[in-house]
């Protein structure tokens, strides 16, 4: 478990200061559990690890549904809706698809985990940086519309 918090912490340590740099930011604490769990998947299908780390990779994968549910209802304003929107389904689907992942580990299996990783960054942290769908710029517009009818 040791080895899994280490990996978050220098992963997480690296997007934060990457964030300085790249023209869209990444949450670190995101990138940590899943950069974690990708690297300990790629330890056990490769073979690198020693040590039995299904447990740490299935409490990170969990994590990592959550924080889609979460980055999804804050990235975009049709998620904010309703809990039934985006939350509840990703959740309920995402639990089992990770539970899957992790009892099918094989070296297909972590290629299609990264593929899915880089698709959700594109999503979630560079897409939802260009685009109009944030609910910051919705958020912007009510406020605007407020202000304009304040007096």
């Amino acid at each position: 478990m040791i080895t899994a918090i280490i990996l978050i912490a220098i992963i997480s340590g690296t997007f934060i200061i990457l964030n300085w740099f790249l023209p869209f930011k990444i949450c670190p604490i995101c990138a940590g559990v899943s950069g974690s769990w990708l690297i300990l998947t790629a330890g056990i299908v490769f073979g690198q690890w020693p040590g039995d780390y299904k447990l740490p990779i299935a409490m990170l994968m969990g994590g990592t549904v959550v924080g889609i549910a979460f980055q999804g209802e804050a990235k975009f304003g049709w998620a904010k809706k309703s809990i039934y929107t985006w939350k509840a389904p990703v959740i309920i689907f995402g639990m089992p698809v990770a539970f899957w992942l992790l009892k099918n580990m094989s070296p297909t299996i972590f290629v299609a985990e990264v593929i899915s990783s880089v698709l959700l960054i594109y999503v979630f942290f560079i897409k939802s940086s260009r685009s109009g769908d944030r609910v910051d710029s919705g958020h912007v517009t009510e406020l605007e519309k407020k202000m304009k009818n304040c007096c």
